[in-house]
């Protein structure tokens, strides 16, 4: 829904922040108990996969998506200060109604990535890509293996190549498949060149033989 406020348009925001704990772990008793007063105030907590800490999700009426954020980003850290959860919200996101729907519509299953694919985004050999998958910690974790392989997600492969410090002096990246045309046509214009003149010398060459042996037919006539 959306209204008007001294001339600016309100509109109802989806709004999700990230609550980090300063934790080793988030117990299932804890994160229920926070649930819970979170239900009070019409907020949906959700865990946090990749670490201890939790989602809080809410709605609020705003002119903007900055202004949205801000609203429930205040409302959850005062929240917070009431608690014993020691820690800090480490994101925020707020979003139109229409589109959190969309988004929440949307498949979520990633696009995958093999070797070949990571290499590619990675400019770099397969072989190349089975060494850091060994060798460098931040090197994501393949999400499943199948026969041909381990599989990746292409966005996690994306992240690795925007941190990864490439040592310096590496191998040139690979050339474009229309680099390597232009270059295999040059390298067959050159031979063709080349074989040419080597058959201009020779038909020289047998020319100037044959006006030899001529010349010395003459003299002995």
């Amino acid at each position: 829904s959306a209204s008007t406020d001294g001339g600016h348009v309100m509109a109802e925001w989806r709004v999700e922040v990230l609550w980090r704990l300063d934790a080793d772990s988030l117990d299932n008793g804890t994160l229920v108990a926070v649930a819970d007063a979170a239900d009070e105030k019409d907020w949906l907590v959700s865990r946090w996969e990749d670490g201890p800490g939790f989602y809080v999700t809410g709605y609020v009426e705003a002119t903007t998506a900055a202004e949205a954020a801000a609203l429930l980003h205040d409302q959850v850290s005062t929240w917070m200060e009431g608690t014993a959860l020691v820690g800090c919200l480490a994101s925020v996101e707020a979003l139109q109604l229409d589109i959190a729907e969309i988004r929440a519509n949307k498949p979520t299953v990633p696009e995958l990535a093999s070797a070949a694919d990571a290499a590619e985004i990675l400019e770099i050999s397969r072989q190349r890509v089975h060494q850091l998958a060994t060798s460098n910690p931040r090197f994501p974790k393949p999400v499943t293996r199948v026969a041909t392989g381990p599989l990746w997600t292409k966005d996690s492969i994306r992240w690795f190549n925007s941190v990864w410090e490439r040592r310096p002096g590496r191998p040139a990246k690979p050339e474009h498949p229309r680099v390597r045309k232009a270059t295999r046509s040059a390298v067959t214009s050159i031979r063709a060149a080349a074989g040419y003149g080597r058959r201009m010398a020779d038909d020289k060459a047998s020319e100037s033989k044959a006006l030899h042996q001529s010349m010395a037919d003459k003299r002995t006539k």
